[in-house]
This record gives structure tokens, C-alpha cells and sequence, in this order.
């Protein structure tokens, strides 16, 4: 059988070993817990750049549907000069 003094060393041997999982036991959840939040920030992050994305996708339908818009007038614009130089060069040569 163990003495006392044999079993008191054993007890404190194992306690100090838990004593220093425990300690790596923390600090691998410091370090997790440090991951978790520099994941959420990502996280974040990238959102914001979808969001950001889906806007400028937006704003550039609404260009291109503007530019479409702005070359239907220059289209308009050009046939009606057309139009009316062709008119004063039969006003012109009907009073020549």
C-alpha cells in the first residue's frame, strides 16, 4: 500500500495537470472565441460588399437604360434636322 505522503504527491501531481489543461483549456476558448469575432467580421464585410455590389448593379441598369433613352432622342433629333434641312432645300429651290 501507498503511504500518505505517496498519495498527497500523486493527488498534487495530477492537480497541477489539470491545473495546466485547464489553463490550455482557456486559452484555446480565448483563442476561438478570437476567431469567432474575426469571423463575424468577415462576415460582415463581405455583406457589405454584396450590398455595395447589388447597388452599383442597380445604378448601372438605370444607365444603361438612360443611354438608351439618350440615343432613341439623338435618333429623333437627327431625323427631325434631316427632315427639316430636306424642307428648307425644297422651300429654297421652290422660290429660286
Amino acid at each position: 500500500m501507498e503511504s500518505t505522503s505517496e498519495l498527497r504527491h500523486t493527488i498534487e501531481k495530477r492537480d497541477k495537470m489539470l491545473a495546466v489543461l485547464s489553463e490550455k483549456i482557456q486559452a484555446h476558448m480565448l483563442v476561438l472565441d478570437s476567431i469567432r469575432k474575426e469571423a463575424a467580421s468577415v462576415k460582415d464585410v463581405v455583406d457589405n460588399i454584396k450590398q455595395l455590389v447589388i447597388e452599383k448593379e442597380q445604378v448601372a441598369t438605370v444607365l444603361k437604360l438612360k443611354m438608351e433613352k439618350v440615343s432613341e432622342f439623338k435618333k429623333d433629333f437627327v431625323d427631325k434636322i434631316h427632315f427639316l434641312e430636306n424642307k428648307l432645300s425644297e422651300y429654297k429651290a421652290g422660290t429660286s
